[in-house]
């Protein structure tokens, strides 16, 4: 399994996400998208399910090959 997650939400954005899930001590690797400004690679870094970032618009085929690849770990 793995977390495909865009950091942009209504209502809860995916940073609080991230942490609620770190504070369960849930470990799920997550695939984290992001436009424009919203969130850094770097910032992302904090959260040690991150795996892969990527900013909006990105490339489909990398996306699903992360997933791919976090899904079987």
């Amino acid at each position: 399994e793995c977390l495909l997650l865009d950091i942009n939400m209504p209502h809860l954005n995916g940073a609080e996400l991230l942490l609620l899930l770190q504070s369960e001590k849930v470990q799920v690797p997550t695939i984290v998208m992001a436009g424009m400004g919203d969130f850094s690679k770097a910032e992302m870094k904090q959260f040690a399910n991150v795996k892969e970032f990527y900013r909006k618009p990105f490339d489909m085929d990398a996306i699903l090959k992360s997933v791919r690849t976090y899904a079987k770990a």
